[in-house]
């Protein structure tokens, strides 16, 4: 994570008075790289993954890949958690970290889509599935993409859907949180011919270019009534003519500091486990989808009638 991992925290501090189930309909995290899954893939298969003990007792098509496992990253709990009391040091923040996935329904596997990329095209040139990598089995049934739906159980967001993407070989390399604001119960120009407005949206781009983008709905100049959805764009480079630390920069730093702000903290770590687990337990079917796009076409069908804000 860059140095302005700090950004989602400032965002709901501003957005206090509507981050909540009042105010937002869905909240739409992705995290995704636009490479093959080379940096995990030799361990993955290798059983060398977060929880080694639990995953060599489960059979390989059951062992967490690149997707499932990963869903407890930044940014979520970032923009779940309620704000802190006390001046932003590393365990009041963390506290509400934790809160936040002990507050987290356990997913169940039909909220889940699991995915394996196969041959496709990256870059305008040909490249090779994910069981053609080398050190991989053939019949390898590990996933590089996983889509799910979760849901936290508190007073904050209870019943708001939290729809999370992460995956390898994917169009683009994009750590993003979509936020979508719920409509409003009249339009108020329905009797000027327009009968719907579009949910205004928040984009937090964690990486690379990160920016904060909100879009909303502007009339269009002159005598008619055409409303047209426009951004506005806060840009971490453009304001400040620096690019932030790179992600382990900033946690290298952090790390002989002792900051321990960005560092997931034990107990945290297993309300995630106890969270993912019943998707551990009974895996929902892995699905092709080919290198160079946004994974399977079962999960556009989880996250309806809502749509990815990256497809």
């Amino acid at each position: 994570m860059s140095a302005s991992a700090n950004a989602p925290v400032e965002s709901i501090t501003r957005s206090e008075p509507i981050w909540n189930i009042f105010g937002i309909a869905g909240v739409d995290p992705v995290e995704g790289d636009a490479v093959d899954a080379a940096p995990r893939r030799v361990h993955v298969e290798a059983d060398d993954v977060v929880e080694p003990k639990a995953a060599a007792s489960r059979p390989p098509e059951k062992r967490p890949g690149d997707g499932v496992d990963g869903f407890d990253r930044e940014p979520q709990p970032l923009c779940d958690m309620d704000r802190f009391v006390h001046a932003p040091h590393a365990e009041p923040v963390r506290d509400e970290k934790a809160k936040v996935f002990h507050a987290m329904r356990p997913i169940i596997p039909a909220d889940v889509v699991r995915g394996q990329y196969i041959a496709g095209t990256a870059d305008g040139k040909p490249v090779p599935g994910y069981t053609e990598e080398g050190g991989v089995a053939p019949g390898s049934r590990m996933e590089t993409f996983a889509a799910m739906r979760l849901f936290i159980d508190n007073w904050r967001w209870s019943g708001v859907p939290f729809y999370l993407r992460t995956g390898k070989r994917l169009p683009q390399r994009a750590t993003e949180v979509e936020v979508n604001f719920r409509r409003p119960p009249l339009s108020l120009f329905r009797e000027l011919g327009v009968e719907d407005l579009q949910s205004n949206h928040l984009t937090l781009c964690i990486q690379p270019g990160e920016s904060i983008t909100f879009e909303f709905n502007t009339k269009v100049p002159g005598p008619e009534m055409e409303l047209r959805t426009e951004p506005m764009v806060f840009s971490y480079e453009h304001s400040f003519m620096k690019e932030p630390d790179e992600a382990y920069e900033r946690l290298l730093h952090d790390a002989m500091f002792g900051d321990h702000t960005l560092f997931v903290r034990e107990d945290a770590v297993e309300q995630a486990w106890r969270v993912i687990e019943p998707v551990l337990t009974q895996p929902p079917p892995v699905h092709p989808y080919p290198a160079g796009t946004w994974g399977p076409p079962e999960a556009a069908a989880l996250i309806k009638p809502y749509s990815w804000h990256l497809q």
